[in-house]
């Protein structure tokens, strides 16, 4: 399992339409957004091949500027959740 901390940069005027392109796609969950276009996600994957894909995916998205992998954890399911869990507090 992978979690990736992703930082996702749109364009101001189409933020709003970004993120829903962001929470259509499966196992990202937009945690953080500024007023300048720039987005936090965090992705679940499978494997370090499906964490790439999905990056991948969001960088396909038509509203994304640039989507940079900031942060990845790689490791078990127990662990991933407790990860996950102290993203979603920042």
């Amino acid at each position: 399992m992978t979690l990736s901390a992703i930082l996702v940069v749109a364009r101001p005027t189409t933020v709003e339409r970004c993120i829903a392109a962001l929470n259509d796609l499966p196992a990202v969950a937009v945690h953080h957004r500024d007023g300048y276009g720039r987005i936090i996600v965090v992705q679940a994957a499978a494997s370090e091949e499906d964490e790439i894909a999905g990056v991948q995916a969001i960088e396909a998205l038509p509203d994304v500027v640039s989507a940079e992998l900031v942060h990845h954890y790689l490791g078990d399911e127990a662990e991933g959740d407790r990860f996950a869990a102290g993203s979603a507090r920042a």
